[in-house]
């Protein structure tokens, strides 16, 4: 039985994955919380976001399969991401949670709640811990970040989990200071946040 064959580039990727117990920016935040989005369909139709006359939405084949999602998944938590959370877009009252606490309002005086997390007027850029895996495998350092890093095709290109570990360590490297929202020079993100889930 013959040896499996590493060649140079694997095994640098490989060592470089190791040496990074966690995802840390060039801030030196540290990255513990993935959005997961399971579908690019948000049912919300927010006037700042949704176009009045809807959007495309991506094919079946351009979504992350179960087992695709488990992957990456599981390469972000053997980086550190402890904190991964999914939903299908349903408005729900949330409480405040992590780096990001929400206002919580009552509805018509309760029992509903729902929570405002205030990312624009009161920005927790400074210690944002958060990523955002979208449905089609993009991977997004910021909501309203214009760069995307596409895991979706080394994956499907067959991608071991070193390969995998080093394209999430090379984008959070890359993680920007804030959103700049309020710069003159902003501009929106190609793809709103209801062409990825909301």
């Amino acid at each position: 039985m013959r040896a499996a064959r590493s060649y140079p580039g694997q095994l640098a990727r490989r060592a470089y994955a190791e040496q990074m117990a966690v995802l840390q920016d060039g801030f030196g935040r540290t990255v513990t919380d993935m959005r997961l989005s399971l579908t690019d369909k948000c049912n919300l139709r927010c006037t700042y976001c949704m176009p009045a006359e809807g959007l495309p939405w991506l094919t079946s084949a351009e979504l992350l399969s179960d087992d695709e999602i488990v992957r990456l998944v599981g390469a972000a938590a053997s980086l550190g991401v402890t904190t991964v959370r999914s939903r299908r877009h349903e408005l729900t009252p949330v409480e405040g949670r992590g780096s990001a606490p929400a206002e919580v309002w009552w509805v018509d005086g309760g029992p509903a709640r729902v929570g405002v997390v205030g990312s624009v007027t009161r920005p927790f850029c400074g210690t944002c811990d958060r990523i955002r895996l979208t449905a089609d495998g993009q991977l997004r350092t910021c909501l309203f970040a214009r760069e995307e890093s596409d895991l979706r095709t080394p994956l499907r290109a067959g991608a071991d989990e070193a390969a995998l570990q080093a394209a999430f360590v090379t984008a959070i490297a890359g993680k920007k200071a804030g959103h700049g929202i309020n710069d003159p020079a902003f501009l929106q993100p190609d793809r709103p946040m209801s062409a990825i889930g909301g």
